[in-house]
């Protein structure tokens, strides 16, 4: 790992495998991708606020480096990282992806929209933000503020069709007071009130006139208890992904089935999707593999079943 300024001045280089701890475990390989901070010590360490740095990091495979990936920003900055700012999920693959996503209006599992969760350290001691505030722009601006010890709100309220500009702030004091200012001791005006803003987009409505991205939602035909709610978007779809949500699926349940047949009756894609906490929120990647036409949908999670129509348009 290499931490410098690329003005000139501070530069350093540490060789860091998975035998040595940093603090984390097991001594796998993984291990090897984490580093503490200043764990070196010495004339080498960074300044508790630092210039604004460049690091680059490169592997070693049986001894011999690799080429250094790209540079990402680095900054020492205690008064920021006792308040730190925050956004929307927007980690690839994580099931919570929020961050340029769709979501369908409503207060179920498939609506919630979430952020990044924040910690802060003071005195060696980390603590956890326990409320989070959105801040929804569009024609009008919309604030949720999320329960204590949540870090994701619903969608209730917000407009159909309609892509928001979303921004999020944290507290760690159950709202008294935001992450909104930079340091009371050393004042900064120019210092962001709100972390980096996302992108999402609400679904339309059933009938709501933009095909493009309509939401069709379907009912399981479930053997028993009460099944969820069905929503496959947009589509027609251009045959490269297509966003499914269900907003509740049974307890015990861990795995669904995910089954796409065309016209003459040929299965012609197949996925098995993980459940988590009780609904389900993913995105399936057809990676243009569907021909233009009509194509059924078939999911089954547990005992439930679910139908839908899909029309690939590419």
């Amino acid at each position: 790992m290499w931490f410098y300024n690329p003005n000139g001045g501070y530069s350093f280089r540490r060789f860091h495998s998975h035998a040595m701890s940093d603090g984390f475990a097991p001594a796998n390989a993984q291990r090897a991708c984490h580093i503490r901070v200043n764990g070196w010590g010495g004339a080498n360490t960074i300044p508790a606020q630092s210039d604004l740095l460049n690091v680059k990091v490169r592997g070693r495979v049986i001894g011999q480096n690799l080429p250094w990936g790209p540079a990402c920003r680095f900054k020492m900055d205690a008064n920021r990282a006792a308040c730190p700012l925050t956004h929307l999920m927007d980690v690839p693959g994580n099931n919570y992806l929020s961050c340029g996503a769709t979501r369908a209006i409503g207060t179920g599992g498939a609506n919630l929209v979430h952020a990044r969760p924040v910690n802060r350290y003071l005195n060696g001691v980390s603590a956890a933000a326990n409320r989070y505030q959105f801040r929804f722009m569009a024609e009008d601006t919309t604030y949720k503020t999320s329960a204590t010890g949540q870090y994701w709100v619903n969608t209730a309220g917000l407009d159909p069709c309609q892509p928001y500009e979303v921004e999020v702030r944290a507290s760690f004091d159950n709202g008294v007071t935001w992450c909104d200012t930079y340091a009371p001791a050393q004042p900064n005006p120019y210092a962001p009130r709100w972390g980096r803003m996302c992108i999402l987009n609400t679904a339309c409505a059933v009938g709501g006139g933009n095909q493009n991205m309509t939401a069709d939602g379907s009912t399981g035909q479930g053997s028993t208890g009460s099944p969820g709610h069905l929503v496959l978007y947009p589509n027609p779809n251009n045959g490269e992904q297509l966003f499914l949500s269900i907003d509740f699926v049974k307890e015990g349940v861990s795995k669904m089935s995910v089954d796409i047949y065309d016209g003459f009756g040929k299965r012609v894609n197949a996925s098995t999707i993980a459940v988590n906490e009780g609904f389900v929120n993913t995105t399936l990647d057809l990676n243009g593999s569907l021909a233009a036409g009509m194509y059924i949908v078939n999911i089954t999670v547990g005992e439930d079943t679910y139908t839908e129509r899909l029309v690939i348009q590419p």
